[in-house]
């Protein structure tokens, strides 16, 4: 008896063991760990992108011993599991990467390949427990793979130079990727606004410059990648205020106040004002067409009653829109025509609870009429069985979750919107400043809605927000979305002195203003290479915004030829002369 309690208990203590060997105490890493370094470093501007190291030698891996901190550190794994150099030598294990040097001050991001990621895996599975941290790789099957087992981890793609940047948010977003990763080269703040508009985060890839690394601040991207990390933070810290994106400006249910809810009327005057997208509801017809409307029932904004989705497509046409003029409820069909000649995008909410509701956009997506749609549209819902469905039947088409409280931790969104394959779309009273740099180093843009009032959407302009769900669009309709250096300039620029930019409103109007230069360097052919800030005060705005680095070449006078000025000036000169010719030749 002795022995058998003996040999019991024996197997007790190895049972409670068990655990310990798969993942050790040290070895789990959740969200809402209290050490993770989760903001860049003091900076003064109000939207600052994260710093992230490039992990490519031992001398950056030693860095992260000191007090100088990336908010995360990419880790190359190699087909043997272990982290490596950028010539493939051994950098050390991944736990004693974890444990020794980032010591959750750092968020992980592990690079992998096709060749790596069973390596990973298995490191997954066998010796870390670990969610708060990010897979990266070049391969969508990769990352795919990834979390297809850790839903979790968040998944980043990294394209190339030659990547279709067109292509790059679809592209992430099958792969269950969050983050997409450009070079410098294709980092512009039109390539990067255009993915970021579609619900995934850029982060940019420096060179050790300071030129790239301000480059990349100012393309609006919320990563800044490099392998001199300190180099990025001091740049940082160079920049006196100011933003370094404006808003996507979301049109709720198009211009409410002025137009017809959930309209084509309203879509085209959201287009006008300069909206970057337009929110509208849907629900499903029984005859399975997609109908828009904020609420299942008809009567507060049309001429009909009852529930939408009680009605065929065709029974619809006999009621109209009565808000502020007399319209069809309009399809799907009707708002992909007024979207048709712009490059609005469409943020599709599914009110319905009808999940087949997601088959039918499919089919449709794949027929000739909304084929240009698929690159406009992103879905957003409260209802998770919705996301769950484009998860599975449209993968490739970026979605939010809008069931964001203020009460929610890292552990949840992250679970959720791994579950989902989402990013997040808030209430913005519902998420604080601390939430939303958090989320922010974590590799998510924070949606948010609804603002109301003028004076609230172009304060959110002023402050960096990300995205702005309003109800008053045409409050952004002069303001400046962007602003970039004239490429022929009039003068040799200096740091300090004028430059003259080119300012693009919301409503896509041009305007030449003057700037001044922050970082001036002389190339080899004479051109300059120019960065400069904008003080849009004209506007009334406080703050300021920056542009990113542009070859300028100075208007010189051609080799021979007089000025204007200097043309005048002869004119009495030669009139005298003829005169004095023409007196001579009549007085002989």
């Amino acid at each position: 008896m002795k022995k058998f309690i003996k040999i019991f208990t024996a197997a007790l203590i190895i049972a409670a063991a068990l655990p310990l060997a798969y993942t050790s105490v040290k070895a789990e890493w959740f969200p809402d760990d209290t050490l993770v370094n989760e903001t860049t470093v003091e900076c003064k501007l109000s939207n600052p992108p994260i710093t992230i190291a490039d992990v490519t030698s031992s001398a950056i891996l030693e860095s992260l011993k000191g007090d100088d901190l990336p908010v995360q550190a990419i880790l190359t794994v190699g087909d043997d599991g272990r982290a490596q150099g950028k010539n493939g030598e051994t950098l050390c294990d991944l736990s004693v990467a974890l444990d020794e040097y980032l010591r959750k001050k750092a968020l992980p991001v592990f690079r992998i390949t096709d060749s790596s990621a069973d390596a990973f895996l298995n490191w997954m599975k066998t010796d870390r427990r670990i969610t708060d941290a990010s897979v990266a790789s070049s391969s969508p099957a990769a990352i795919r793979k990834i979390k297809d087992e850790f839903s979790s981890l968040r998944g980043i793609i990294e394209f190339d130079e030659n990547s279709d940047v067109k292509r790059a948010a679809r592209v992430a977003n099958a792969a269950y990727a969050q983050i997409c990763v450009l070079p410098e080269s294709l980092a512009s703040y039109d390539n990067v606004r255009y993915i970021q508009a579609r619900f995934k985060t850029v982060w940019a890839k420096a060179d050790d410059d300071v030129f790239s690394i301000k480059n990349c601040i100012a393309s609006g991207c919320f990563g800044v990648i490099s392998e001199n990390f300190a180099l990025t933070n001091s740049t940082l810290k160079e920049y006196s205020g100011g933003i370094t994106r404006t808003p996507y400006n979301v049109a709720h249910r198009g211009l409410p106040e002025s137009y017809n809810e959930n309209s084509v009327s309203g879509t085209l005057a959201a287009i006008r004002a300069g909206a970057t997208h337009v929110e509208l509801d849907c629900y499903l017809t029984t005859d399975n067409e997609i109908v828009f409307m904020h609420d299942a029932g008809l009567a507060r904004t049309s001429t009909g009653s009852g529930n939408i989705e009680t009605y065929t497509s065709g029974q619809l046409e006999n009621f109209r829109l009565k808000q502020f003029s007399d319209e069809k409820i309009p399809l799907i069909e009707d708002i992909a025509d007024a979207l048709k000649d712009s490059e609005v995008i469409l943020v599709l909410e599914i009110k319905s609870a009808k999940t087949e509701l997601v088959d039918v956009l499919a089919e449709k997506l794949a027929g000739e009429k909304l084929a240009r749609l698929k690159d406009y549209l992103t879905v957003i819902s409260f209802d998770k069985n919705q996301l769950l469905k484009m998860k599975s039947v449209l993968p490739e088409i970026p979605t939010a979750d809008l069931n964001g409280k203020s009460s929610d931790d890292l552990k949840t969104i992250v679970k959720r919107s791994g579950e989902y394959n989402s990013t997040v779309d808030y209430n913005y009273n519902a998420i604080d400043k601390t939430m939303n740099n958090r989320l922010i180093a974590r590799g998510f843009i924070p949606w948010t809605w609804t603002y109301n009032g003028e004076v609230t959407i172009i304060n959110g302009l002023e402050t960096g927000i990300p995205a702005m769900t309003n109800n008053k669009a045409d409050s952004l309709t002069s303001l400046p979305a962007k602003v970039e250096i004239e490429s022929a300039q009039t003068a040799a620029p200096a740091v300090g002195e004028t430059v003259r930019l080119k300012v693009t409103g919301y409503d896509g109007e041009e305007k030449i203003a003057d700037g001044v230069a922050t970082d001036v360097r002389v190339l080899d052919d004479g051109s300059y290479e120019v960065i400069a800030k904008y003080d849009p005060s004209e506007y009334y705005l406080s703050t300021s915004m920056y542009t990113q680095k542009q070859t300028v070449t100075v208007a010189r006078a051609e080799k021979g030829c007089a000025s204007s000025a200097g043309l005048y000036a002869l004119i009495p000169i030669t009139l005298s002369l003829l005169f004095v010719v023409a007196e001579r030749k009549f007085s002989k």
